[in-house]
């Protein structure tokens, strides 16, 4: 597998979260969770399911083209102990796709918008993927309302600078992704977002939604994607958490990287030969090293 943040900003990167048609939530018998929209502040109404009723919440993003459903295993097995929250950010899911702008800052001001209305309390943002730029914007923007930051495969390569033919390359996939959506994006989700362990169900499944979403906002959420690469480096310097990384080892993270940007402090939990999608191809591997993060955070 090539390196995911190269894909992820040529579409070469980290990307992920688009989705298409809503799958059944799967939970446990004496689970309930309960769908329902808030709006945020532009109008868009932005989709979530919540469950269980304790004081610290899990709020959960998922990355670009892909949606909340993504993050069902987590729902069942946290919400006896957590206040649990899922979203299908602006574009995706069952959420509006009207918004204009699908842009990181706009994304940041979604998750003020759910914890808000919501009137949540203790909250620990779970972002996958792309939404690894947004819960760090959102830990900048709104410090007090945030106990703690989880990225799931993200920040590999902190704020990495792109040559020149680098940029031509995003330039040109960005031309022939709107172009040809389909011929452009698939080859390289094959390419850069599976492990050779990956389940060919999962892979089935992501590449559905990739292909189902909306493509405005996924082409969009793309571009903001890469416009707010530059910025991180920057950003992690603000940061007054520990950013935590629940990051596959199948692609190296770049910790030396991470140590000269973030003005907290770092910790990375990998988890063993996963794609881009460890909460879907090795939920229990997962559900286990992220109780392990939160317990390290001291959140209850």
């Amino acid at each position: 597998m090539r390196n995911r943040r190269l894909f992820f900003l040529a579409c070469v990167a980290t990307i992920f979260s688009c989705t298409t048609s809503e799958k059944k939530t799967e939970l446990h018998d004496d689970v309930k969770a309960l769908p329902a929209v808030v709006t945020a502040g532009d109008g868009t109404k932005l989709s979530y399911i919540i469950s269980g009723d304790k004081d610290t919440t899990l709020l959960f993003l998922h990355g670009w083209a892909i949606n909340k459903t993504y993050w069902d295993s987590q729902l069942a097995f946290f919400s006896p102990q957590y206040n649990v929250v899922a979203i299908d950010q602006a574009g995706f899911g069952n959420s509006d796709t009207s918004r204009t702008s699908y842009s990181i800052e706009n994304y940041a001001a979604d998750v003020d918008s759910v914890i808000s209305q919501l009137q949540l309390k203790h909250v620990v943002l779970i972002g996958h993927s792309m939404s690894g730029d947004v819960i760090l914007e959102a830990a900048i923007r709104y410090p007090e309302k945030i106990i703690g930051l989880i990225g799931i495969d993200n920040f590999n390569q902190p704020g990495k600078e792109f040559s020149a033919e680098e940029k031509k390359e995003i330039e040109d996939f960005m031309q022939k992704m709107n172009a040809d959506y389909q011929n452009t994006v698939i080859p390289y989700a094959e390419q850069s977002l599976f492990h050779k362990s990956t389940d060919s169900s999962v892979r089935k499944r992501v590449k559905e939604d990739i292909l189902n979403c909306n493509r405005r906002a996924s082409v969009e959420a793309m571009k903001a994607i890469i416009d707010y690469s530059p910025k991180e480096t920057e950003k992690l310097g603000q940061l007054k958490l520990r950013l935590n990384l629940l990051n596959s080892d199948a692609n190296k993270t770049d910790t030396a990287s991470l140590a000269r940007a973030t003005g907290a402090s770092f910790q990375v939990f990998p988890i063993h030969a996963t794609g881009h999608y460890p909460m879907i191809e090795k939920p229990g591997d997962f559900n286990r090293i992220l109780r392990q993060i939160l317990d390290s955070i001291g959140a209850k």
